[in-house]
């Protein structure tokens, strides 16, 4: 073809032809003409610019040059499937193919073919025009749709008043609503409900109409009116001008994160008010069955003598807690035994039917509760102090949401115990005798004084000074740690003895206080004569029975004395008398022993004035008074005087745990 024919596929032609050629040249797609053995005839200007070939490099070459590779073979069959229909046929299509530019790069091109005959010959004319755009944002929508549609955050399209045009398969999956549901609707009329905070959601519109985005975490309801609780990001596209198109949303469904946080704050609120330890607990169970409302919640405490004590759990059958106070935890012992006794979770599908059940099992089933769960709660140190119990009305295993549950409810749980548990540690050291665990003397003042509180005008109280008999000589022939032991027995023995209300005190060494409210002087009588009949069997100490008695002193309130102190005076005075009458035996205190006490305390300071101070000069004289310095062994071994009483308790702080005086 010669230079002059270039372009020109009709060679040359009549005016129509040159016309129709000129519309070609001047048409804004590409046109590319070609033979029956695919040579390129014309190449238009728009052609040229769509591949950056000028039309004298691809005319009269075969057109697969405007095609990748790849693309080749299938544009080959193209073109063999048009020149095998017969000249008469009219063949037409539309196909999409990608092109190669000069410069390496590639396009979309969208093919419009029509076969023409002119002259005898057949040509095929190519319209082509430039979808590269088109295609990248096909693409790119495809791409978007896929993720949006697959991802498990719901996302919502809407336009730019709000109405909703897309939502994907998370949305209906979360609210329930189908995408033909949903289009057109308002997302504040459809999902809103009793307690949305409608302040934060015109807060969240301000913000994104002032910036094109927003944040917010809002309480939504889905098609059956469940609350959710969502965390909302929208932002809003816009284009060249401005102009808000449309607003995209991302909603994540944060109602677990929520509640859970919702269940810390509240324990930990409740433990920052000082709250006792059972309201902390039953509060969180509570907030339990509130976000789980198909559990029955219970806690239990294991002591260190691994019985079980319940916390909290007052959704539980009436009377169930009280059955299972106290119990030794093992593996036949409920859920909670026996998750408390492994370390591990428990899981019983079928109350009725399960070993560990068969003694406990009637109270849960009467209550409807068929299946339990247990997790055992363990301080930092790895103690099983506690088991979280889960009780189902149904016979079924934990969902997801109820192990989520007790993972937090466990930790929170032991915060709450081994707190309780370092303050009873306290509570004891500063309030109860670390040998015999009696209340001390400040604990013995706390509880005499909300007694006498208590007592009201005619309330009779009686107080018992007790001291064990001959006890220096079990320290002295035996060892402290014998006199530990033999402390201990007396207690166990003294406490089988005495009323529920009333309180057995060590004050030190082997002196015992015994407070008894609402006794009259019989009944302390009886009970004085109770305790001491129980320390006459001798009590055995390894390959030593060691013969033990007490002296027992008692004052009454109000008769003998109205204030504490007094009191216990006053039984510490008729104790010494019950010592002079021979141990082993009580007195009560009468005006009598006070005035024999207050002679002895007026002698006994005489006479330690005249010994420290040397004031007798005639000490060969018979009959100088102070030859009774003479008899001040025999005061100490008869008995002793107040001052000598209180001398003693003042040492026994500094004094080993039992060590007494010579009485």
């Amino acid at each position: 073809m010669s230079a002059s024919q270039v372009g020109q596929p009709f060679g040359q032609s009549s005016d129509a032809a040159k016309a129709l050629f000129s519309a070609f040249e001047h048409a804004v797609d590409a046109v590319v003409i070609t033979g029956l053995g695919s040579e390129i005839r014309h190449f238009n200007s728009a052609a040229e610019r769509l591949w950056g070939f000028g039309r004298d490099e691809v005319v009269g070459r075969n057109v697969n040059i405007l095609v990748p590779e790849d693309v080749r073979a299938n544009l080959d069959g193209v073109v063999a499937i048009k020149a095998a229909l017969p000249a008469a046929a009219p063949v037409k299509g539309r196909r999409e193919f990608r092109l190669q530019r000069k410069d390496g790069t590639e396009a979309w091109g969208a093919f419009s073919i029509s076969r023409v005959d002119y002259g005898g010959k057949s040509l095929y004319i190519n319209f082509v025009r430039d979808v590269t755009d088109e295609v990248k944002d096909r693409e790119k929508n495809a791409l978007m749709a896929l993720v949006a549609e697959k991802t498990d955050r719901v996302v919502v399209v809407m336009d730019r008043d709000s109405h909703i045009i897309y939502v994907n398969k998370a949305f209906t999956d979360l609210f329930g609503y189908s995408l033909a549901e949903a289009i057109g609707k308002h997302p504040q009329h459809l999902l809103t409900g009793e307690y949305t905070d409608y302040e934060a959601i015109t807060r969240f519109h301000a913000s994104i109409d002032a910036d094109g985005h927003g944040h917010e975490e809002l309480l939504t309801y889905d098609k059956d009116g469940e609350a959710i609780w969502i965390s909302t990001t929208v932002n809003a596209d816009r284009g060249a001008n401005g102009e808000v198109k449309c607003l995209i949303a991302v909603l994540v469904d944060i109602t677990e994160s929520k509640q859970i946080h919702s269940l810390q704050h509240l324990t930990l609120e409740n433990l920052a008010n000082d709250m006792p330890v059972l309201d902390v607990i039953n509060d969180l169970c509570a907030r339990v069955e509130a976000i789980a409302p198909d559990v029955v919640c219970s806690v239990l405490h294991v002591d260190v003598d691994g019985l079980l004590h319940p916390l909290g759990g007052k959704s539980l059958p009436p009377g169930f807690a009280e059955a299972i106070d106290g119990l030794l935890l093992g593996p036949e012992v409920g859920c909670c035994g026996a998750a408390a006794f492994s370390g591990e979770a428990v899981l019983s599908i079928d109350i009725a039917t399960d070993p560990k059940w068969q003694a406990y099992n009637k109270l849960p089933l009467q209550a409807g509760l068929r299946a339990c769960w247990s997790t055992p709660i363990k301080a930092k140190d790895g103690r099983v102090i506690g088991a979280l119990g889960f009780y189902f009305r149904e016979s079924k295993a934990p969902t997801r949401w109820h192990q989520t549950i007790v993972q937090n409810c466990v930790n929170l749980c032991a915060l709450v115990i081994e707190r309780h548990e370092a303050r009873s540690e306290i509570a004891r050291l500063a309030y109860f005798d670390a040998l015999t665990g009696l209340p001390n003397r400040a604990q013995l003042h706390r509880i005499m004084t909300r007694q006498i509180d208590a007592s009201g005008p005619h309330g009779r109280i009686a107080v018992m000074f007790l001291d064990i008999d001959h006890f220096k000589d079990v320290n002295d022939t035996l060892g402290h740690s014998v006199g530990d032991d033999l402390l201990v027995s007396v207690t166990q023995r003294l406490c089988k003895q005495i009323r529920p209300a009333d309180t057995i005190s060590r004050q030190g060494g082997d002196e015992f206080v015994v407070v008894l409210p609402n006794c009259n002087v019989e009944d302390a009588a009886a009970i004085a004569n109770r305790l001491l009949e129980s320390l006459m069997p001798p009590i055995q100490l390894g390959s030593k029975a060691v013969p033990v008695s007490a002296s027992i002193g008692v004052s009454m309130y109000p008769d003998n004395a109205d204030d504490i102190d007094g009191l216990l005076k006053h039984a510490d005075a008729a104790m010494y008398q019950a010592k002079l009458a021979g141990r082993s035996t009580y007195r009560f205190f009468s005006a009598d022993m006070n005035r024999i006490t207050e002679e002895r305390l007026a002698f006994s300071t005489a006479l330690r004035n005249a010994i420290m101070q040397g004031a007798c000069a005639c000490t060969t004289s018979p009959s100088c008074e102070l030859m009774e310095v003479s008899m001040a062994p025999r005061l100490w071994r008869v008995g002793r005087t107040p001052f000598s009483a209180m001398s003693r308790r003042q040492n026994s702080f500094r004094l080993p745990k039992n060590t007494v005086s010579s009485r």
